[in-house]
């Protein structure tokens, strides 16, 4: 019971980090074209 609970915690970790990662991806990406126009 135990084990399968830390599974789903570290699963919900990753998934957390990955949302993170592409968001802050998505976020350069924006200011870096925002900069290319200006």
């Amino acid at each position: 019971m135990l084990h399968l609970q830390y599974e789903t915690y570290e699963i919900t970790v990753i998934y957390k980090a990955i949302i993170v990662i592409s968001r802050l991806k998505k976020a350069l990406y924006e200011r870096s074209s925002f900069a290319y126009i200006q």
